[in-house]
């Protein structure tokens, strides 16, 4: 009688050349690279990415990180339109214009709220947004989120911003030079420029921007600055995304927690004096927590509130949520 084969030792040959070759081929299989652009505009909101880098943080994670520090906002929007930037820290309302426009950003990090302090000469008596009414406000960039927010703030007080308030447009620093001649009343300012007024000795802050914005809104201080990454490379990348995310959040609290050594480390590549920098942040903490529906609903308070005034500021329109991507 013939015996059977057996065909288990066949099959377990089979399937031990056709898995490795199947285990490449698959989409999930494909390496990530962890070879990336990030850019920020040089401000101390950026003093994380610094922090990261002065203490070998991504370098010791195996990434290999190119930094690029832009002096202005309009540098950065360039690279990411260009293609030449695969994270970024932007302004928020910026995030949603470029989302609208069709460029593939998504908000993955909250981490700077509301910055904006109204400063007044030392011998002001304006300790309110009604006390606006009749002087002259300077603002910078009449369409900017700093203003668009700070005229809604100022109507919401009963001002009429046509007939109340003179606005006079100008820089920070020409703002600055503006109060000192006597040609305006009063400004807005995020830091650092709010602790550059106030080391001058002849300014004060009269409101906070986020504190009325929580009064008059009910929601948490609309976020000003996010981290974004283009879709398309967090789609392909997201382990070296959430890498990049985690040591972000840990410098981030190292940051919030150490201001003096994080000042020292941002001095010469911010270009301003350290006790300066660490003025700013007993202001302002950067979050590093992941964001909550509250940060979100606060982001689109703020953006139907620009698009109500200025609509080409977000392209005409509040983001819908896929402008969102958790990674935890």
């Amino acid at each position: 009688m013939r015996k059977a084969l057996s065909v288990a030792p066949v099959l377990f040959l089979v399937l031990a050349l056709l898995l490795p070759a199947c285990a490449g081929s698959g989409p999930a299989a494909k390496s990530e690279t962890t070879t990336l652009r990030v850019g920020y505009v040089n401000a101390p909101a950026a003093l994380f990415w610094l922090a990261g880098q002065n203490q070998k943080k991504f370098e010791n994670a195996g990434l290999a990180i190119t930094f690029y520090p832009f002096a202005q906002e309009t540098e950065l929007i360039q690279a990411i339109m260009g293609g030449s930037i695969d994270i970024a820290t932007m302004g928020s309302a910026t995030s949603a214009n470029l989302y609208n426009k069709g460029v593939d950003v998504k908000i993955i990090q909250g981490q700077l709220p509301a910055p904006d302090f109204m400063m007044v000469p030392k011998n002001s008596t304006i300790a309110s947004y009604k006390d606006l009414k009749g002087k002259r406000v300077g603002l910078p960039g009449l369409a900017g989120t700093t203003a668009i927010v700070e005229k809604y703030l100022m109507k919401s007080a009963g001002l009429d911003l046509d007939k109340d308030v003179r606005f006079v447009d100008g820089p920070p620093p020409v703002l600055v030079q503006f109060a000192d001649k006597g040609d305006i009343d009063a400004f807005p300012a995020w830091e650092p420029n709010a602790s550059v007024a106030l080391a001058t000795g002849r300014y004060k802050i009269a409101m906070s921007g986020g504190e009325e914005w929580k009064k008059d809104t009910g929601k948490e201080p609309w976020i000003h600055g996010v981290t974004v990454v283009k879709g398309d490379f967090l789609a392909k990348n997201p382990n070296t995304v959430r890498k990049v995310l985690q040591i972000e959040r840990e410098m981030i609290e190292w940051v919030n927690n150490n201001p003096k050594e994080a000042a020292k480390i941002g001095s010469e590549p911010l270009k301003m004096k350290p006790e300066v920098i660490e003025d700013s942040f007993t202001r302002v903490k950067l979050y590093s927590r992941p964001m909550t529906e509250a940060d979100k609903e606060s982001l689109r308070t703020l953006w139907r509130i620009i698009n109500d005034s200025t609509p080409d500021a977000v392209a005409g329109k509040v983001p819908d949520d896929k402008i969102f991507a958790s990674v935890q």
